[in-house]
């Protein structure tokens, strides 16, 4: 099983109040948009955010914030040697 998720941080001075997450499928069909309230710090995986997706679900994630945010994009997958963490690049 494979999960990406996103931990995000304000950039010192700044308060994010909101975050939008807006999910695209590999053709580019939307499949929904949520708004998250932000408060400091947060670290959330997609089918937390997505309930329902299938395990082999590829697409696209546009994250918004209202203020400048800084970004860790995690990947975890559960393997029969056990669970793999590792983090991939944010790309703008």
């Amino acid at each position: 099983r494979v999960d990406t998720g996103v931990a995000a941080a304000p950039f010192p001075g700044f308060d994010i109040t909101q975050l939008q997450w807006t999910l695209y499928d590999s053709q580019g069909v939307l499949i929904g948009t949520v708004q998250r309230p932000f408060e400091g710090h947060s670290a959330v995986f997609f089918s937390e955010v997505f309930p329902g997706l299938p395990q082999d679900f590829v697409g696209l994630l546009d994250l918004e914030a209202t203020q400048p945010v800084a970004l860790t994009v995690l990947r975890q997958e559960l393997t029969d040697n056990g669970l793999q963490l590792t983090t991939i690049p944010a790309q703008e």
